[in-house]
C-alpha cells in the first residue's frame, strides 16, 4: 500500500510535464495574436493608400507608431511602409536603403515563419523594382531569385502564391536584357506555378502579354499580335500597374508597325493609368511616348508639350540615367528637323552623351543623316548612310540570332548555330510528322473506343437476354409452386376430414398419418428455397415410411451419415427427396428382389458430399419415362433449373450428376445420384 502512494505524485508530475510540453509546443507552431498584431495590421492597411495620396504626411504617422512597437515583425512590418512612402515620394535611394535593413533582418532569422518569409518575399520584390528603376538589371535579377528561394523553403509553403507573379517579373528583367531564352523559360514557369494553385487564367493574361513583348522584340508581328489579342480580351481582371505596363506595350506594339493612329489611344489609355498610380517615374516614359507618337503623326504643338513635360524629369539634376536623356535629346533633334529649326538642332548635335544603348546610337544615326541632308552635307550624310546600313545589317543580325535562340529554349534543341532557313525546314517537317502521328495516334484511339464500347454494348445485351431468361423461368417455376401447392393442400384439407371417421379401420391409421404428415412437410418447405440438412432428412424419412407402409416390398434406405457433418447445413429443398422419390418410383422392377436404396452424407473440405444409390435397373431412357403413366418428369427438371438459378448468383457451385453404373462400371447396376453443396453457398 505505501508503494503505491508514493507513485501517485511521480505520476501527476510526469502527466503535468507533458501537458507543459505539449501546451508549448501549440504555442511555437501557432504563435497568439497579440492586440499589437491586430492593430499594426490595422494601421497597414489604412496607412497604405493614405501614403499613395500623402506620403509626407504617412511618413510623420509611421516614425510615431515605431516608437510604441516591441514586436520586431510588426517593427520592421511598419518599417517596409515606410519605405514605400519614400517610393511614392520618388525617393529610391532612402527606399534602398529600408529593403537593405529588413532584408537584413529577415536573414538573420535564421529558419523564418511564414510571417518573416512573407516579409523577405514582399521586400525582395520592391527591391528588384527598385534596382530596376535605376538602371541596375542583374541586381533586380538576384532580388527575385532571391524571394523565388525563399518561396521554395519548407517553413514558407503559404508564400507559394507569389511564385507566378515572381516568376513573371523575372522573365521582364531577362526581356529587358534581350536574354529571351531565359525570358519564355520563366513564362513557363509562371504558368505551371499559376496552375499549381488553381489561378491559372489570372497570371495567363500577365504570360501572354509578356510572350506578346518578346516576340515583338523578335519581329515577329503576328505571334506577338496573337499574344496581345489574348491578354486584351481580359485587361479589367488586371492590376492597375499591370493594366499600365500592357497599355503601354500596345501602343509600343503599334508604334513598331508604323500604325501610329492606333497607337495613340493606347498611349493615352496608358498615360491614364500612370496618372491613377501616381508615380513620377510612371509618369515620365508615357509623356515622351505621347510625344513621339505625336511627332509621327505630324502634330508638332502636341508633340512639343508633351515632350516639354517629359524633360522636366529626365534633365533635372538627380537624372543620372544618361540613356534616358539621350532618348529626349533625339526627340527634340526630330522636332526641330521636323519644324525645320536647324539651329536648335544643331545645338543638340553639339552636346555629348555617354550612353550604350545600340538601338538609341541606330536611331541617332538616321537621324542624323536627315540634319546633314537637309544641311546640304550631302558627304557626310553618306558616310553616315554607310554606318546605319552597317548598324542595319548588325541589327537583324542580332534579330535573327534570338529568333534562333528562342526557338531552341521552346523545342530543346541543340545551339549549334544554323541558317534560318533551314532550321525553320527542319522544324516545320518535324511539326507536319507530329501532326500526322497525332492524327494516326487519335484515329487508333477512336477504333479502340469505339471496339470497347461495341463489346461493353454486346455484353450488356447478352446480360439483359440472360437476366430477362431468368425472370422468365423464375416467373414459371412461381406459377409452377402455386399450382403444385393447391392439389397437396386440398388433399390435405380432405384426409383431415376423413381420418377421424376411419377410427374403426386402425391398419389405416399408420399410412394417414405419415401421408397427412409428407403432405404438410411438403407445404411447409414449398415457400423455402433451402432448408436445414435435418429437415430434409427428415421429410425424406417420412416419405420412405410411408411408402413402406403401403408397399412393403419396397426397400429401406440404408443411410450413412459421418459424425462430424453439420446437420444444420442449408440446402435446397427437396434436393435429396425428388431423387428418392424418383428412385422407388422408377429404378426397380416388380419381381426384382434384393433392392437396395442407399444415402451416404459426409463432409469433404469445404463440401458437403451426398450420393443416393440404388441397384434397379439403371437410368431410364427418356421414351420409358414419357410412357410411365405414374410419371409427370417434373420434378427433376424444377430441380436442375433451382439450381441454375442459385448458381448465377454464386462463384462456388453446386454440382448433381446422375451416372447410370451399368454404363460407367460393368457388372454393376443401378443409378447413382452424385450432390455436392459448398459450404458457404449463399441462397438470398
Amino acid at each position: 500500500m505505501a508503494r503505491g502512494r508514493k507513485g501517485q505524485p511521480l505520476l501527476f508530475f510526469f502527466i503535468l510535464y507533458l501537458f507543459l510540453f505539449l501546451w508549448s509546443c501549440e504555442k511555437k507552431q501557432k504563435p497568439a495574436y497579440t492586440p499589437e498584431n491586430q492593430r499594426v495590421d490595422s494601421l497597414c492597411t489604412s496607412l497604405m493608400q493614405l501614403a499613395v495620396e500623402e506620403p509626407c504626411q504617412t511618413k510623420k504617422l509611421i516614425t510615431y507608431e515605431l516608437k510604441n512597437i516591441r514586436d520586431s515583425i510588426n517593427y520592421y512590418r511598419m518599417l517596409f511602409l515606410l519605405s514605400r512612402c519614400y517610393e511614392y515620394e520618388n525617393k529610391p535611394d532612402s527606399a534602398y536603403l529600408i529593403y537593405d535593413t529588413i532584408l537584413r533582418f529577415c536573414q538573420r532569422k535564421g529558419n523564418p515563419n511564414p510571417e518573416i518569409a512573407r516579409l523577405e518575399i514582399i521586400c525582395c520584390n520592391n527591391a528588384s523594382q527598385n534596382r530596376y528603376n535605376s538602371g541596375h538589371t542583374d541586381r533586380a535579377i538576384d532580388y527575385l531569385r532571391q524571394a523565388i528561394d525563399v518561396a521554395y523553403q519548407p517553413d514558407a509553403k503559404e508564400c507559394r502564391q507569389y511564385l507566378p507573379q515572381l516568376y513573371l517579373l523575372l522573365a521582364e528583367d531577362y526581356h529587358f536584357k534581350s536574354d529571351y531564352p531565359s525570358a519564355v523559360d520563366n513564362c513557363r514557369k509562371a504558368m505551371l506555378a499559376a496552375d499549381s494553385i488553381d489561378q491559372t487564367d489570372q497570371y495567363h493574361l500577365s504570360v501572354y502579354g509578356t510572350l506578346a513583348r518578346i516576340y515583338l522584340d523578335l519581329k515577329n508581328f503576328p505571334l506577338a499580335d496573337h499574344y496581345y489579342e489574348l491578354a486584351e480580351k481580359s485587361l479589367d481582371q488586371l492590376s492597375l500597374a499591370d493594366r499600365y505596363v500592357f497599355a503601354n506595350a500596345r501602343g509600343y506594339y503599334y508604334y513598331t508597325t508604323k500604325e501610329y493612329e492606333k497607337a495613340l489611344p493606347w498611349y493615352q489609355q496608358s498615360y491614364s493609368y500612370a496618372r491613377q498610380l501616381k508615380m513620377e517615374h510612371t509618369e515620365a516614359p508615357l509623356l515622351a511616348n505621347l510625344g513621339e507618337i505625336y511627332l509621327c503623326l505630324g502634330k508638332t504643338d502636341s508633340s512639343q508639350y508633351y515632350l516639354d513635360k517629359a524633360a522636366g524629369y529626365y534633365f533635372r539634376p538627380d537624372n543620372t540615367d544618361t540613356n534616358s536623356r539621350y532618348y529626349m535629346n533625339m526627340l527634340y533633334l526630330s522636332l526641330y528637323l521636323e519644324k525645320g529649326d536647324m539651329k536648335e538642332a544643331e545645338c543638340i548635335l553639339n552636346q555629348s552623351y555617354p550612353q550604350d544603348n545600340f538601338n538609341y546610337i541606330y536611331t541617332n544615326g538616321k537621324r542624323l543623316e536627315e540634319f546633314y541632308t537637309r544641311k546640304g552635307d550631302y558627304k557626310k550624310a553618306y558616310e553616315l548612310r554607310k554606318q546605319i546600313d552597317s548598324l542595319d545589317d548588325s541589327l537583324r543580325t542580332i534579330t535573327i540570332q534570338n529568333n534562333i535562340a528562342e526557338i531552341d529554349s521552346r523545342y530543346r534543341q541543340d545551339t549549334t548555330v544554323l541558317k534560318r532557313d533551314i532550321f525553320i525546314t527542319q522544324q516545320d517537317r518535324k511539326v507536319q510528322q507530329f501532326r500526322n502521328t497525332t492524327i494516326i495516334l487519335i484515329l487508333v484511339l477512336i477504333v479502340i473506343v469505339v471496339t470497347v464500347a461495341t463489346i461493353m454494348v454486346c455484353a450488356r445485351r447478352k446480360k439483359e437476354k440472360e437476366y430477362a431468361r431468368q425472370v422468365s423461368i423464375i416467373t414459371k417455376l412461381r406459377m409452377e409452386n402455386v399450382r403444385n401447392r393447391i392439389s397437396p393442400h386440398f388433399i390435405l384439407n380432405v384426409l383431415n376430414s376423413l381420418i377421424p371417421g376411419l377410427e374403426g379401420h386402425k391398419e389405416l391409421n399408420l399410412p394417414l398419418n405419415l401421408l397427412t404428415q409428407s403432405i404438410r412437410e411438403c407445404l411447409l418447405v414449398s415457400e423455402k428455397i433451402a432448408i436445414p440438412l435435418k429437415d430434409e432428412i427428415n421429410i425424406v424419412s417420412n416419405y420412405a415410411g410411408l411408402r413402406k407402409s403401403i408397399n412393403p416390398r419396397i426397400p429401406e434406405i440404408q443411410w450413412d451419415i459421418t459424425p462430424e457433418t453439420d446437420m444444420t447445413i442449408l440446402l435446397p429443398s427437396m434436393i435429396i427427396q425428388i431423387p428418392v422419390e424418383n428412385a422407388i418410383n422408377h429404378a426397380f422392377r416388380t419381381e426384382q428382389q434384393d433392392k437396395q436404396l442407399s444415402i451416404t452424407i459426409r463432409k469433404e473440405n469445404h463440401l458437403v458430399s451426398i450420393a443416393i444409390e440404388d441397384n434397379g435397373m439403371g437410368v431410364l431412357s427418356s421414351r420409358n419415362r414419357i410412357d410411365n403413366p405414374n410419371s409427370t418428369g417434373q420434378g427433376l427438371r424444377i430441380l436442375f433449373k433451382t439450381i441454375e438459378l442459385l448458381n448465377s448468383k454464386n462463384q462456388n457451385k453446386i454440382r448433381l450428376d446422375i451416372q447410370d453404373l451399368g454404363k460407367t462400371s460393368p457388372g454393376m447396376q443401378g443409378t447413382r445420384v452424385n450432390i455436392e453443396i459448398p459450404t458457404d453457398f449463399q441462397y438470398d
